[in-house]
């Protein structure tokens, strides 16, 4: 199968219903429970994803398709803080609005495959295509 993008939004669009049917009603020590000491927890990893969303992904998008290419480094500290302050539902509920929202955004830009191949400098990952962002 060739990929493409706008198929991806099938699996994409049901991601959040996944989550939410995995980790819905599950004791809270499912949900912060970690395989290391520095290992990150459900709640931190929705929040990670949740903050991403707000604040890197739709700048990038502009910074590849209109600007100078080169992303400001992501914060990788504020979804410890963020975690604390929301229930795993809260989370669930949040991060599914959001890649709703995310989804809306992506289709609006009706975007061609020249678009796609456009990349942006990320400091730890180097080039990173309009796709590949966009895909994750």
């Amino acid at each position: 199968m060739n990929f493409s993008f706008y198929r991806s939004f099938e699996i994409l669009t049901n991601t959040p219903l996944v989550l939410v049917s995995l980790f819905s009603n599950i004791g809270t020590d499912w949900n912060s429970a970690r395989d290391s000491e520095k290992g990150w927890s459900l709640d931190k990893i929705l929040s990670h994803l949740i903050l991403d969303k707000k604040t890197d992904w739709v700048e990038r998008t502009n910074i590849i398709l209109f600007s100078d290419k080169k992303f400001e480094p992501s914060d990788m500290v504020s979804h410890i803080e963020y975690a604390k302050k929301k229930t795993t539902q809260q989370l669930l509920n949040e991060f599914k609005r959001h890649r709703e929202e995310g989804l809306s955004f992506q289709r609006h830009l009706e975007l061609s495959d020249e678009d796609l191949v456009q990349s942006g400098i990320h400091l730890e990952f180097e080039e990173v295509s309009l796709k590949a962002l966009l895909s994750a």
